[in-house]
């Protein structure tokens, strides 16, 4: 390779390990600005149940109609009698959780506040976004996928990150229910548990989705049989020859269920990192030397068989890509995703041009 060539791989491979980290640190960001306001919520479990402050009808008319009576859920979002919140999901697997706080929520939102002042630089500013809002509430705060409201001492907590109820639908439920806290409804969210779905596609060996002579035909020749992981969470294929700064391997990634929510949530941190990390410098998008070197950069990873893709102002971001999915993107040039029946597939594009990326994918989903 030449020395040139190298730089931008090396400059291209950070790029990629920049935006995973930064992913995963914004991740753990916004999760640990909603525990800032947990307490020990033991007997609170026992004595209320979060899925009786809204009627199956009102969920229904934000989200669609639901697939099961709503349920109660652990942390993990999976069917648990006991669970402090309440699943709302669809018949394609969008999905909506409600977390509630029936006590100590004024300490709670204090702590939450804090969070989202020292998060403010990475988050930016939601007060224009929320002045939009109307309820009844006494506190407001929007943390990238959920929206926290307080009501005197109890709080509710709108996970709609992935559900396209959007802002203003999250607002119309978190009204409804911090205005039935003190009358619930007559409703049994443990026994919805006990009977709740499992996930829409029943996790399989990934590599049956794309059997290796459907692989070849869109990859190239493989050196082996594709290669699943013990968690039935990738599957790899190997190929014969050495490509892109991926090397052989093409790393197929499922994630089976909460793909919705997964996919927002990665356009949004995607986003983030293109503004903070990964970000064009100012005016450069409009500057034609800068132009015509991205040309030449894309131009250069392209010989090397890699398969960013970059715009005349930097790398790229489709959040509406168009196939036999339900929803799809393709996130900073670096890697594209696409969901199908709440299950999510992706694939970097260090080793698989763009179009053979969406081509395997479309072979898995077909598959489903």
């Amino acid at each position: 390779m030449k020395p040139t060539l190298l730089l931008l791989a090396m400059a291209l491979a950070s790029a990629m390990g920049c935006v995973r980290e930064q992913q995963n640190r914004i991740a753990r960001m916004v999760d640990s600005l909603r525990r800032a306001g947990a307490l020990d919520r033991t007997a609170e479990r026992v004595a209320h149940d979060p899925c009786a402050l809204l009627t199956r009808a009102e969920a229904e008319a934000v989200l669609g109609p639901l697939r099961h009576d709503p349920y109660r859920v652990g942390g993990n979002g999976v069917s648990s009698p006991d669970g402090a919140a309440c699943r709302y999901e669809t018949g394609i697997g969008r999905h909506l959780i409600l977390d509630v706080t029936f006590d100590g929520a004024q300490f709670g939102m204090r702590a939450i506040n804090l969070g989202v002042q020292i998060a403010s630089p990475v988050f930016g500013n939601d007060s224009a976004q929320l002045a939009a809002l109307h309820g009844h509430w006494d506190e407001l705060h929007l943390i990238p996928g959920h929206l926290i409201a307080r009501k005197g001492d109890a709080m509710v907590d709108v996970g709609y990150q992935g559900s396209r109820a959007g802002l203003g639908g999250a607002a119309r439920l978190a009204d409804e229910a911090l205005g039935r806290v003190g009358s619930p409804l007559a409703y049994d969210g443990a026994a919805a548990a006990r009977t709740a779905p499992g996930p829409l596609v029943t996790p399989r060996d990934p590599c049956t989705l794309v059997p290796r002579s459907d692989a070849e035909a869109i990859i190239g020749r493989l050196a082996r049989a594709p290669e699943s992981s013990s968690d039935m969470e990738s599957c790899t294929f190997t190929l014969a020859a050495r490509r892109g700064l991926g090397g052989q391997e093409v790393r197929l990634g499922v994630q089976w269920r909460d793909g919705f929510a997964a996919l927002e949530d990665a356009r949004y941190t995607a986003g983030l990192v293109e503004q903070h990390v990964g970000g064009v410098p100012s005016g450069a998008a409009g500057d034609t030397q800068f132009g015509k070197f991205m040309q030449q950069m894309q131009g250069a990873m392209r010989a090397q068989g890699v398969g960013t893709q970059m715009g005349a102002g930097g790398l790229t971001t489709d959040t509406t890509v168009a196939g036999p999915w339900d929803d799809a993107a393709l996130l900073s040039g670096l890697e594209f995703s696409a969901v199908k029946s709440d299950a999510m597939f992706s694939l970097d594009l260090r080793t698989i041009p763009y179009d053979q990326a969406r081509a395997l994918i479309a072979k898995a989903v077909e598959h489903l």
